[in-house]
């Protein structure tokens, strides 16, 4: 029981994370039927948007709560410009948006890597290197944070897609 204890609380936090990243895919997908081949790179702007915030905010302990919604604006932002300027001329050519939107990838990649050769360090806040005992096994705090960061926007946009009229329109036209 112990040797399965620490794959599965790491595993959830993987899947956290990818169900993060999933949840752009399935509304670009469902909603816009475009293939966005480029949403890692969004990921990538809204980490660097992380490392700013983190130059410009003093305390770690801190940034990260400014970080988070900064780093979603910019990363929507960010796909606002992709799509009033490449994609809305291809909604009814999906191996188009494949395309264009690896073009897309390919220039970011090496945008941040102009800007960044080496990479940058993000540190984490003091009270996410604590530890959390579950049976026997020391969870770091920063993968509950990631699952909880997870339920969190899934949550949200459950609300949001189900309760607002915005959500109605969303449904009702990836059911049409």
């Amino acid at each position: 029981m112990d040797s399965m204890i620490a794959p599965f609380l790491n595993g959830t936090a993987d899947g956290a994370l990818l169900l993060m990243a999933a949840l752009g895919l399935a509304l670009t997908f469902g909603q816009m039927g475009v293939i966005n081949m480029a949403h890692g790179e969004f990921l990538l702007a809204g980490a660097v948007c992380a490392y700013w915030t983190q130059l410009v905010v003093a305390s770690t302990d801190v940034s990260i709560l400014v970080a988070l919604p900064v780093a979603f604006v910019v990363a929507g932002l960010l796909g606002l410009v992709l799509e009033a300027t490449i994609l809305q001329w291809m909604y009814d050519r999906p191996l188009d948006t494949l395309l264009a939107t690896v073009g897309v990838s390919l220039a970011l990649q090496q945008v941040f890597l102009q800007m960044y050769p080496s990479g940058v360090p993000v540190e984490k806040p003091s009270l996410l290197d604590e530890q959390l005992d579950v049976l026997g096994y020391a969870w770091p705090l920063r993968q509950v944070f990631t699952i909880v960061l997870a339920a969190a926007c899934l949550a949200a946009l459950g609300a949001l897609l189900k309760y607002s009229s915005f959500g109605r329109r969303i449904r009702a036209t990836v059911q049409n």
